[in-house]
């Protein structure tokens, strides 16, 4: 589900945020970035 990296990738500000990019891709997202501590998953489908 769209929020499950959320709980589970705690991640820095600023920083390393690759286990929340490898969870989002598992997923079935492109990828991800964090933002004030927690993993938000990029999912580019608009095309």
């Amino acid at each position: 589900d769209r929020d499950s990296c959320v709980d589970k990738s705690r991640c820095a500000k600023y920083g390393y945020y690759g286990q929340c990019e490898v969870c989002c891709k598992k997923a079935g997202h492109n990828g991800g970035t964090c933002m004030f501590f927690k993993c938000m998953c990029v999912n580019s489908k608009m095309n």
